[in-house]
């Protein structure tokens, strides 16, 4: 993660949007998580620099909860650009 952050110039500001944890059927040890996120940049972290679907699957162990897989997908204008 640190060079892509090093990539997003000195000021950045990542907010994490619409957050939805879902339970796994069956399961009480494993979850999964939706969320949008959308990175600010520029002077002020004013700029919009990108903006993101994330998907996150997580693990209990012991009394934490771990990420074990991520996955980033981005998101498409209304003509798939």
């Amino acid at each position: 993660m640190t060079p892509i952050w090093r990539s997003e110039g000195e000021v950045s500001l990542h907010l994490t949007l619409n957050v939805e944890v879902l339970e796994v059927a069956g399961r009480d040890d494993v979850a999964t998580a939706h969320s949008v996120l959308v990175i600010l940049a520029g002077e002020g972290a004013t700029e919009i620099r990108n903006v993101v679907f994330i998907e996150q699957a997580f693990l209990r162990v012991d009394q934490s909860w771990k990420i074990t897989r991520r996955s980033v997908s981005p998101v498409l204008g209304p003509t798939g650009t």
